[in-house]
């Protein structure tokens, strides 16, 4: 027995509820979003646009290709994943860092 998978995505116009694009792949999420979006400004005759997507379109290859496109993107932050390795370690998280708006820098709250 083989097993294939495929992933759905639609854009969908906020102002009417329609979908305007659509894409049948066989990559996850994260590699997705440009080609949505691009699609959807297309299909809508949009010089520019803003896409509200979901935290598993954080990929920053992905928002820079909509940034070169005038696409504004709004993505929530992706939850930290395990730390590894490989990965990023815990003294490097978000979490352990406050930004200071008045001098536009982060400083580290507790490093263990």
């Amino acid at each position: 027995m083989v097993e294939v998978s495929y992933n759905l995505q639609a854009a969908v116009d906020s102002k009417h509820k329609l979908v305007v694009a659509t894409h049948t792949i066989n990559r996850n999420d994260t590699n997705a979003l440009s080609a949505i979006a691009l699609e959807a400004k297309e299909n809508l005759e949009l010089e520019t646009f803003t896409a509200l997507v979901d935290k598993g379109y954080h990929n920053g290859r992905e928002l820079d290709t909509c940034k070169q496109n005038n696409i504004t993107t709004i993505v929530t932050v992706p939850d930290q994943g395990k730390s590894s390795e490989n990965g990023t370690q815990p003294a490097y998280f978000a979490s352990k860092f406050t930004y200071n708006k008045e001098t536009n820098t982060a400083s580290i709250v507790h490093f263990s």
